[in-house]
């Protein structure tokens, strides 16, 4: 490698403000530098000078000198090697740099050559270090420095006759306070309390804003808080002395906007009220919140799955013994002709009628998106899951439901039956062998006062699952709701679902009490307020349109469209794409409705109604799926009407009716 052979690329690399230097493995000369690590030396060079000498002026090799050297590493691996090193700058001032050190290898496999790359790290090495020692003593120093600045104004108002005392007193307090205020790792702000107006910044205050003093001094503290004046103006409107206030917004800083705690203390002089407002820069923990909200995201979708791995014995057999109710009929009517039609499809539908609850179940319980609430039966939520936890709970323990006459109430379905599920879960693994687990619903006006958080009068529905388990003592009662708290063994619990629970209830407007007794058993009981219900305009108008029906199963779409045509429909159908595209395009007659699977083969259906709408923006179009989930996976914008698989046909048509009246 010759660089001095090709000025293009010399002049390039000498325009890196890092310094780079390229190195003879053997004996560790440097062959060519780029400008910068000639100006960073600190010292005459000469012809051929060592690495170490160039570097930082060291007559000792690294390893000589206490420093890790990279070069043999970079040999014998043939691979970059990373590693930081102290060099001394003006008056032996110590500079922190990180080096990557990179081989060139020859034809024959040969460390010809190393380039290293030099960066100085010094304000890093540094910043990190005053930020992991100065932060717990930040708040007693302002506390210090409030207590004192109070004091010191105090003894001013009392010994005003004493003026040289007094003089001597607030310069000793001035000299303190610039010591402090300079040494403070964040930014810290004098303000004029009635004005709103910076007095005086630290050199953080300018760091973190990327202005000057002079810039600073002067301007409104408002102004500080472009993104968000109204937060600013809410936590400061009025300022008195010896108020602290503490707070989070974001300011505009010195590479855009900036997240910011706040801290603040107000104080009498002789003269005016001052404030002192104190920003630390949360950039880096409100990257960790969110990485640990991520976290629990995925925390939370490996309780879900758990759960549903506790299904999977029991789903098999269930759908083992559904088919062959199907498949059975079938034989014996081909076969023997025993039943009439009219049994045969009775027996047929029941069982495709209980894979489709069960399907239904399962998809639901595992969806990882917040649905939309709705009004339901607290009941009908209860019984849908009622299979599902005889599977879970298995054999050994007895499982009893109680359902009371209830009210409606306005929760997330799916999302509720999770609540079922992960209380039903903690009741079992709290029995040892044996025992009895109880669900029961009822209604509750005026509830009793124990142990129940503060909330608002009115009717409440009441999910309860009680046991005769372990119970809990009132250390481990006080903590159930919190993430990640459990007391199963390693591996048997991820300590989520009851602070899941707790999330679903308070969303949905209602509470949770817990009753425990260690060795007896616990009582949870869940309250959901009652939902107002409106009665459903009907409609009796019969409407009839054009219907393209696109999807890819045939008997599924030959059965659909045969329901429509019946209903009074025209249906054209098509078995992908391309041919819906080609009808659409050739076709003389107008589409009223495009009634679309969303997961096709090549294209997703969704996007195709997209595509389609684009130029026929009067057509209208409803999707349908076997996942409920398939629509939430689309990156679209647009939230076409769905109907999920399986359906009634009655189900079919009342929702092809609605899209067409809208």
């Amino acid at each position: 490698m010759n660089l001095k052979s090709d000025s293009s690329i010399q002049s390039i690399i000498d325009g890196i403000a890092d310094p780079i230097i390229v190195i003879d493995p053997k004996d560790h000369r440097v062959l060519w530098s780029n400008e910068a690590a000639k100006a960073s030396a600190g010292c005459e060079i000469g012809e051929r000078p060592t690495c170490h000498w160039l570097s930082h002026c060291r007559d000792k090799p690294c390893h000589e000198s206490g420093e890790d050297c990279p070069l043999p590493a970079v040999v014998q691996t043939r691979k970059s090697v990373r590693t930081t090193h102290i060099h001394r700058g003006e008056n032996n001032r110590p500079i922190h740099v990180d080096i990557l050190a990179s081989p060139i290898v020859n034809e024959a496999g040969e460390v010809t050559q190393i380039v290293e790359i030099i960066r100085d790290i010094t304000e890093m090495e540094m910043a990190r270090k005053e930020l992991a020692s100065s932060k717990r003593g930040l708040e007693q120093q302002i506390r210090a420095a409030t207590a004192h600045l109070t004091e010191v104004n105090r003894k001013l108002r009392e010994e005003n006759s004493e003026r040289k005392l007094a003089e001597n007193a607030l310069k000793h307090s001035e000299e303190r306070y610039r010591t402090l205020f300079e040494s403070l790792i964040d930014a810290a702000f004098l303000v004029d309390a009635h004005e709103g107006r910076i007095l005086d910044v630290n050199r953080q205050a300018m760091h973190l804003t990327g202005r000057s003093k002079q810039e600073l001094v002067g301007t409104a503290m408002r102004d500080l808080h472009a993104a968000s004046p109204s937060t600013f103006d809410r936590l400061f409107g009025e300022p008195h002395a010896g108020q602290m206030i503490e707070g989070d917004d974001v300011i505009q800083g010195a590479t855009g906007e900036v997240p910011v705690e706040m801290r603040s203390v107000f104080f009498d002089t002789h003269e005016d009220t001052l404030g002192l407002f104190i920003y630390h820069d949360a950039s880096e923990l409100r990257a960790s919140e969110q990485a640990r909200a991520t976290l629990e995201s995925q925390l939370e979708q490996a309780a879900k799955l758990e759960a549903i791995g506790r299904l999977a014995g029991g789903i098999a057999h269930d759908f083992n013994n559904m088919l062959a109710v199907i498949l059975g009929t079938i034989q014996e009517q081909r076969r023997f002709h025993h039943l009439t039609a009219a049994e045969s499809f009775e027996h047929i539908e029941r069982a495709a009628k209980q894979a489709a609850i069960l399907t239904k179940q399962l998809l639901a319980f595992g969806r990882r998106t917040v649905l939309k609430p709705q009004v339901i039966d607290l009941n009908t939520v209860v019984k849908e899951v009622d299979e599902m936890l005889r599977r879970i709970i298995g054999g050994g323990i007895k499982l009893d439901f109680e359902y009371g006459e209830l009210d409606a109430i306005y929760a997330d379905p799916s999302q509720l039956a999770q609540v079922v599920v992960n209380l039903a879960i903690n009741a079992k693994d709290a029995i040892n062998t044996s025992g009895h687990i109880v669900i029961s619903t009822f209604r509750c006006t005026v509830c009793e006062p124990g142990g129940l958080e503060a909330r608002e009068g009115g009717e409440y529905m009441v999910l309860r699952v009680q046991d005769n388990g372990v119970g809990m003592s009132e250390t481990v009662r006080s903590r159930i709701f919190e993430p990640f708290f459990t007391t199963k063994e390693e591996g048997k619990g991820t300590g989520l679902g009851l602070a899941m629970a707790y999330g679903i209830v308070k969303q949905s407007g209602g509470f949770i009490d817990v009753r425990s007794v260690e060795g007896e058993g616990t009582q949870i009981d869940i309250y959901l307020p009652s939902a107002e219900v409106h009665e459903p305009d009907v409609h009796t108008e019969k409407l009839t349109a054009t219907i393209l029906l696109l999807d890819d199963e045939d008997l599924v779409r030959n059965l659909n469209g045969r329901l429509l045509e019946f209903e009074g429909h025209k249906v054209i159908q098509a078995a992908n794409i391309e041919t819906a595209r080609g009808i659409i395009r050739k076709s003389s007659e107008h589409i009223d409705l495009l009634l679309t699977d969303v997961l096709l083969p090549g294209m997703r259906g969704d996007d195709f109604a997209q595509e389609v709408t684009a130029q026929h923006p009067n057509l209208k179009v409803l999707c349908i799926s076997a996942n409920p989930g398939s629509l939430e996976d689309s990156n679209r914008t647009v939230a076409w009407p769905f109907l999920a698989k399986p359906f009634k046909a009655e189900q079919l048509l009342a929702k092809v009716a609605e899209v067409l009246r809208q």
